[in-house]
């Protein structure tokens, strides 16, 4: 671990992770170190821990992520293809 935090750009990826920012998305890297964020100066949520008190647009973005995924599940009901013409000719010729 740097022993002085300082400003670094490399998005983890010449140090080890840290975390991310909540309020920014700035990924933290060892060198930047555990505190706020020295980007917008915001707390940092740790590597695999996510706080108690949730950002509202963060439970936004996690209700219309599980939205979205639901969407998706059920695609194959809402694509039915009701062709009007072809139906008029099945019934024309009985």
């Amino acid at each position: 671990m740097f022993r002085e935090r300082k400003l670094c750009y490399c998005m983890a990826t010449d140090h080890e992770l840290v975390g991310n920012c909540l309020a920014c998305g700035k990924v933290i890297c060892a060198m930047e170190g555990i505190g706020d964020c020295m980007f917008c100066g915001h707390k940092i949520a740790s590597r695999g821990n996510i706080p108690d008190t949730l950002p509202e647009s963060l439970s936004a973005a996690i209700e219309q992520k599980d939205k979205l995924l639901e969407y998706d599940s059920n695609i194959e009901s809402r694509l039915k293809i009701i062709d009007d013409g072809t139906d008029w000719f099945e019934i024309s010729k009985n």
